[in-house]
């Protein structure tokens, strides 16, 4: 049975540049090999065809009738397989797909909200997908890419990250807190829906027998806090952000708490999910920035 014969990428390249060059010396330059191997490969690739493709001259190579039938082939073959690479190269180059973060629904909306045009602009063809609430995502199935949490991954094959250090305490807006103390206080909140979080556990300890007002959604105790409702427990950097200040009383307890960045092993490495990560991660050094300048004021 007659076997077919095919062309590789690599023959295609070596006849492009035997065409244009005229000889196994000027190709080798053009390939960066010795004139040796192009005149081996050459030959191989003769032998497999059955034919010859040049003939030896005294000033160089000429081309048989079947290479010059081939010619305007490698030619637009040669052009083909260079626009593949280029784009290839743009895609190792250029995060592409979607990423989905879980993370905390306040952090998302008053950190990450304000970051995301620029980030956009840097990486266009990005689709960013937030799972922003308090409940946990199972990364080991990949529920999301990327996590940000308060309590540390300790199971799965993942890379895990000490995202951010912060501390917890009581905030308000400026004018509600001015010359209170935390019984003159309205105290905002979890719902009781939500009573095993942690922070709503650290919030419940709080010795405060005043009003309270309670809600489902983080960032909605947030806002009631700025609309001067009352004092939420939050972290500082948070408070920080959205222009609360601290209440002054020695029964709140500063709490220190982590959080950590999170990824599937399998997923942390592809361009997409290392352009968020690494893009999340200067999110956290500019607070640590920030953090140890307020510090040495």
């Amino acid at each position: 049975m007659h076997r077919g014969v095919s062309l590789s990428a690599s023959d295609v390249e070596l006849l492009e540049v035997l065409f244009v060059e005229g000889s196994t010396a000027g190709a080798a330059a053009r390939l960066g090999v010795e004139q040796s191997t192009v005149s081996r490969r050459l030959a191989g690739l003769e032998t497999r065809l059955g034919r010859e493709l040049f003939v030896r001259g005294p000033r160089g190579l000429i081309p048989t009738p079947l290479a010059e039938r081939l010619r305007p082939i490698v030619d637009q073959a040669g052009s083909a397989f260079r626009v593949a690479e280029r784009l290839l190269q743009e895609e190792r180059e250029e995060p592409t797909g979607l990423v989905r973060i879980a993370l905390p629904e306040a952090f998302a909306q008053y950190i990450l909200c304000p970051r995301i045009p620029a980030f956009l602009a840097r990486h266009p063809a990005l689709e960013l997908a937030f799972d922003d609430g308090p409940e946990l995502v199972d990364l080991k199935r990949a529920e999301a890419h990327i996590a940000v949490r308060v309590p540390r991954p300790v199971s799965g094959d993942l890379v895990v990250k000490r995202y951010l250090r912060d501390t917890i305490g009581l905030y308000g807006h400026p004018t509600y807190v001015a010359g209170r103390t935390l019984d003159d206080l309205t105290l905002i909140t979890w719902d009781h829906s939500h009573a095993h979080l942690p922070e709503a556990k650290l919030g419940e300890a709080l010795p405060h027998e005043g009003p309270k007002v309670r809600f489902r959604r983080l960032s909605t105790m947030v806002e009631a806090a700025r609309h001067g409702v009352g004092a939420v427990w939050i972290g500082r950097r948070l408070a920080r952000e959205v222009g609360l200040v601290a209440v002054e009383d020695p029964r709140v307890p500063a709490v220190q708490t982590e959080l950590w960045l999170a990824a599937p092993s399998v997923l942390r490495q592809s361009p997409a999910v290392s352009a968020v990560w690494d893009w999340l991660v200067s999110i956290a050094d500019a607070a640590d920035e920030s953090s140890t300048e307020d510090s040495s004021e």
